[in-house]
């Protein structure tokens, strides 16, 4: 059964179930309310609608109280041409007086097992806290590259000749075609971008007086952006642009429009690094090593005798021969015993296979000669974009 398959049946299965899925829904949400009150009621109106009837709801009970939760929301992700199943971690989240006694490192452990069995390459999440996640092997996977647009970013006359519109239900085929395009070319790894996706981020923004709106110029679409405000700031939660308008003359005539559009903001704008700084905003952790490897290519044909430390998973741990080449790769555990080329834990692995870091680099990770050649001819997913901020 494929991941899309699986996770089809989980939600009939939840559809099924009635009464005890709506109680489990409030319960979540009065947890939600009380952890996370800088969240409006409009925001939490739209995830009841949009996203709760497809996640995965872990709640925790103390004296028949719900006292922790995580949110899994299923998203397909898109790595370099395949498309695999992928989950979100939102709403993690412990009431103060339950903290620190083990509530959240039960759900966390009981989650994965359950991606696990569901084959899930990896998930994902926003941290509050890196120091939370690292000890379960979360890494950084994702920069964003986020800044504020000054007079001087902008330039004087920029701006000019640019149009920007909301975008209405009957373009989104076509914008989400535009996204997928532009993020494929610079991109390896994003969340797949389709007519859905931006209807429901349209109501996502839309729940906070945003919305998804694109920019045109004289010969069509140049730009896609979504934004909401923040008090006295305008947050442009993703600007993704054609190349052209990246660089230069053009990139101040982009801002600059954007600049005039929120006149008496101050607007902050997340791109795809062609301005702003870059910071660490999403980490990973890689589930069912079987299939997260699976999607990795080498330059030439090799085979690399690999051991993998996973504290959680005992599926991931152990001795594998990771067989590689141009058109794919599989995973296979062995039996042989003779010292392994690569050693290193599941967080080293995605850091380095998604986190773009170098493994002779990372703690813990060691490498023979042999397998400090194999590595290299590695073909890393380091290119990856999740702006999702639920």
């Amino acid at each position: 059964m494929t991941a899309e398959k699986e996770e089809q049946k989980y939600v009939k299965r939840k559809a099924e179930a009635g009464p005890w899925v709506q109680r489990e829904r409030e319960e979540a949400r009065e947890l939600w309310e009380e952890i996370f009150s800088e969240d409006s009621a409009a925001f939490l109106d739209y995830y009841d609608e949009w996203k709760a009837p497809e996640a995965w709801i872990q709640l925790r009970h103390r004296s028949g109280c719900a006292v922790s939760m995580i949110q899994w929301n299923p998203y397909p992700v898109w790595m370099r041409g395949r498309v695999v199943r992928s989950f979100y971690l939102v709403a993690v989240a412990t009431k103060p007086a339950y903290r620190h006694q083990g509530c959240m490192t039960g759900l966390l452990r009981e989650g994965l097992t359950e991606m696990a069995g569901r084959k899930v390459p990896f998930v994902f999440l926003m941290p509050a806290d890196q120091d939370i996640y690292r000890p379960f092997d979360f890494r950084f996977i994702y920069d964003k590259t986020e800044g504020e647009i000054s007079d001087s970013a902008a330039g004087t006359d920029a701006g000019d000749g640019l149009r920007i519109s909301r975008l209405e239900p009957e373009m989104y085929a076509a914008a989400a075609a535009f996204l997928q395009e532009r993020l494929a070319e610079s991109r390896d790894v994003f969340t797949l971008r389709d007519a859905a996706y931006l209807e429901r981020i349209q109501a996502e923004c839309a729940s906070e007086g945003g919305a998804v709106e694109e920019i045109q110029a004289e010969d069509g679409r140049v730009g896609l952006f979504s934004w909401w405000p923040d008090g006295d700031r305008i947050q442009i939660r993703e600007l993704v642009a054609e190349p052209a308008w990246e660089q230069g003359g053009r990139q101040a005539q982009l801002l600059g429009a954007l600049q005039r559009r929120f006149a008496g903001y101050r607007v902050s704008v997340v791109t795809d690094g062609f301005f702003g700084e870059r910071k660490p905003a999403i980490m990973g952790r890689i589930v069912c090593l079987k299939e997260f490897l699976s999607v990795f290519t080498a330059r030439e044909e090799m085979g690399l005798l690999l051991a993998v430390r996973d504290p959680l998973l005992a599926e991931n741990d152990g001795r594998f021969l990771w067989t590689a080449g141009p058109e794919g790769s599989k995973l296979e555990r062995t039996e042989d015993r003779k010292k392994p080329e690569m050693e290193l834990g599941v967080g080293e692995l995605i850091a380095w296979l998604l986190g773009g870091e170098e493994p002779e680099k990372l703690p813990g990770c060691r490498l023979s000669a042999e397998g400090r050649r194999k590595a290299a001819g590695i073909q890393t997913l380091a290119g990856t974009w999740f702006n999702e901020e639920v």
